[in-house]
């Protein structure tokens, strides 16, 4: 009996997918770290890295169709007392549905997937009281690892910010790599 074996270090860099990754993207993922990093105009504004945790949660549903589903949400209590003497809680959830394929190595997503409460690192525009006016510019997917338990995306959107009443333009590039568990 004869039995030979073959094993390939990854460097970070490259793509790990242990399988068909039509079959094993399918089913709910649990979302569990998300590293955050914002561009205003090529300048760094903001890098963070945040975990999930009781009141901030996130998943995403890969359907057998090619849809998606993600969804977050996050509670946050500022313990004022309000009107009621109580913990004031302040909720937000995101939700987004889109489509999704494989082609050859290229994973690709119709739109972005929800992640986990970054708001507060996210850096303010400034420029104008005007209210501006928003271009997609392009959006970038990839799967760096997904196997039967572990699911990371590397995500890149750029849009830009148009303030019509002073004609000042901003670039804005959000990247994320998000960490899902089954």
């Amino acid at each position: 009996m004869c039995c030979l074996s073959a094993c390939q270090k990854g460097n970070g860099n490259s793509n790990s997918i242990a399988g068909n990754p039509q079959t094993l993207i399918l089913g709910k993922w649990n979302l569990m770290q998300q590293k955050f990093t914002q561009y205003i105009n090529n300048v760094k504004q903001t890098d963070t890295l945040v975990a999930a945790s009781a009141n901030d949660a996130g998943y995403a549903q890969f359907n057998i169709n090619g849809t998606y589903v993600s969804e977050s949400h996050y509670f946050v209590s500022n313990g004022n007392g309000g009107l009621t003497g109580g913990n004031t809680t302040i909720a937000g959830r995101d939700s987004v549905a889109g489509t999704y394929n494989f082609s050859g190595t290229s994973f690709n997503l119709s739109s972005f997937l929800a992640g986990l409460n970054v708001s507060s690192a996210i850096s303010t525009l400034t420029g104008s009281a005007s209210v501006p006016v928003i271009t997609p510019v392009s959006h970038f997917a990839q799967i760096n690892q997904l196997n039967s338990n572990t699911l990371t995306i590397h995500l890149e959107f750029v849009v830009t910010y148009t303030y019509t009443a002073t004609g000042i333009v901003n670039t804005v590039k959000t990247v994320s790599d998000l960490y899902y568990m089954r």
